[in-house]
């Protein structure tokens, strides 16, 4: 499997990103490129919802033009009913890349629905920071940044005593609640090794069902 570019993974199906990911890796090492070749790896794998808005991007740039323009416009809002209708605007746009997304994942053979969710999650936090724009535009979605700036937008217009009225000071959370979010975070690590364990065994499994093709076609030389 031969690659000009690492740009050009983010076009596979997220099942087979690893072992070509792997793959180009290998290559750029062997060719003494160790640096890139490290940075390669720490590439993740996309989720089905990130690989569909790259794949929006990289087919119609122009949608994804529009929704960051609008996230843009929205952050730069100067009064509240600007803001307001930046967010309807940014909104439009959000339902429409948002469908095109959900195309291409029942083009995939899954069910588009299934990721509705997902899809508009990721694109509700892709808006609201700005630094994931160029990765967005590029079509090379591997995670996504945290938070989401529509609250603190409309917070920037309130005035000190609404601000202080609508925040009241947050009690101490209970035992069983740090317990509850404790047992979360241990889950959250857990799924994260496993997931980690079965991206390396694709890995080995490509290695090896390359190792065994060269080995059946060394053998079928000799039998000649």
């Amino acid at each position: 499997m031969e690659f000009k570019d690492s740009g050009e993974l983010f076009d596979l199906d997220p099942n087979d990103f690893v072992a070509a990911r792997d793959a180009l890796a290998r290559e750029l090492k062997a060719a003494g490129d160790k640096d890139n070749a490290a940075e390669l790896m720490k590439l993740r794998r996309p989720t089905v919802a990130l690989w569909a808005l790259n794949q929006v991007a990289r087919r119609d740039a122009s949608a994804v033009d529009e929704l960051l323009e609008r996230a843009e416009a929205a952050r730069r809002a100067a009064t509240p009913e600007a803001l307001r209708e930046a967010l309807g605007r940014r909104r439009d746009a959000i339902a429409k890349v948002a469908k095109a997304a959900r195309r291409v994942v029942d083009d995939s053979g899954r069910s588009g629905d299934a990721q509705d969710r997902d899809i508009v999650a990721a694109l509700t936090a892709l808006v609201g920071d700005a630094r994931s724009d160029d990765i967005f535009r590029a079509g090379e979605l591997t995670e996504l940044p945290e938070g989401d700036d529509t609250i603190d937008a409309f917070a920037a217009f309130s005035t000190p005593t609404t601000a202080k009225a609508a925040s009241p000071r947050p009690r101490k959370p209970s035992r069983e609640v740090v317990n509850a979010r404790a047992a979360v975070e241990q889950r959250r690590t857990a799924v994260g090794d496993a997931q980690l364990a079965v991206d390396n065994a694709q890995a080995a499994l490509a290695i090896a069902k390359e190792d065994l093709a060269a080995a059946e076609q060394r053998l079928a030389e000799l039998d000649q």
